[in-house]
């Protein structure tokens, strides 16, 4: 669940006493604008004092059981603050949607080379024994595909059937060769934060034993487990699995983001160029030979 951390030497108007407030009957955003002169919306995202506002350029903590992942997510865009609104949704667990708790990494990929591309997570917790349990999922959501699916930025996930398919599920990136690939297939992979500590963490993730419990958990990694436990069906519980106990907010700075500069996805553009550059060629091709064999045709009734 959201935890909002607060600041000990926090101005006496946030301390106003709720019981005083309700008592005056008065709107809070009221309040707050006659004590200090200037709109709440300020006020709040500054602070950080309202923990169910979704703040600019958001920093959470990804903890896991091997350690601590802080990503600076990219609110500060309006092309992907939609995608960052939904993976706070399920960080404060919000009505209609579930939450990370107890969230499991189920799944890390590599290509036919061996690079490491993908360390996934966001579909399903561990409440004590398996088999795991999906999390609750709210609305899909339109992608936005900006940002380069590069070494160190976190991307939704989304199912094989369109490109607006994505839910709770989200990956961390381990090889800017992801870029490849993932800026264009199936409408590119919305790229929504950044990694800013603990990559090594993800590396020990991705170098852990994978091992297949059936789809979708074909490649999960587990910790101290081997293939003669898998062999002789050793129960995975927690002692195994990769759990991330909580996702929280530790900062809700505007200026967080001040210092990124996320790499864009310039590779979806050139596919959609190409391809009209082949359409174009295409339909000129299929003019010329038209025109072939109309001449053709002259010059055959013309020889009859």
């Amino acid at each position: 669940m959201l935890s909002c951390l607060h600041s000990a030497n926090m101005p006496l108007f946030a301390k106003i006493n709720l019981e005083v407030i309700t008592i005056m009957k008065l709107p809070f955003a009221q309040i707050l604008n006659n004590v200090i002169g200037h709109p709440l919306k300020t006020t709040a995202l500054g602070l950080g004092l309202l923990c169910g506002a979704h703040a600019h350029a958001t920093i959470v903590e990804v903890q896991t059981v091997l350690g601590n992942v802080q990503i600076n997510l990219f609110d500060h865009d309006p092309a992907t603050k939609a995608t960052v609104d939904n993976f706070l949704n399920y960080v404060e667990g919000a009505e209609g949607y579930g939450n990370y708790e107890n969230n499991v990494i189920h799944r890390v990929t590599s290509s036919s080379s061996g690079k490491l591309y993908v360390v996934q997570a966001g579909g399903y917790f561990y409440d004590g024994s398996l088999p795991l349990k999906s999390v609750k999922t709210g609305p899909k959501i339109t992608n936005q595909p900006i940002y380069s699916n590069v070494r160190g930025t976190v991307a939704m996930a989304k199912q094989s059937s369109g490109p607006d398919t994505a839910s709770s599920q989200w990956f961390f990136n381990l090889n800017d060769v992801n870029a490849e690939n993932l800026d264009t297939q199936n409408g590119g992979f919305t790229v929504f934060g950044q990694v800013i500590s603990g990559i090594d963490v993800l590396d020990a993730i991705a170098a852990l034993n994978r091992f297949n419990m059936r789809s979708p958990l074909d490649a999960i990694p587990l910790r101290d487990y081997t293939a003669e436990d898998a062999t002789n069906n050793v129960t995975v519980d927690d002692r195994h699995l990769v759990l991330i106990s909580n996702i929280l907010v530790v900062n809700a700075d505007p200026n967080s983001a001040a210092t990124l500069n996320p790499v864009k996805n310039t590779l979806i553009n050139k596919k959609s160029d190409g391809s009209s550059s082949v359409g174009l060629w295409m339909l000129a091709l299929l003019g010329l030979m038209v025109g072939l064999r109309r001449a053709k045709a002259k010059y055959i009734a013309k020889e009859c």
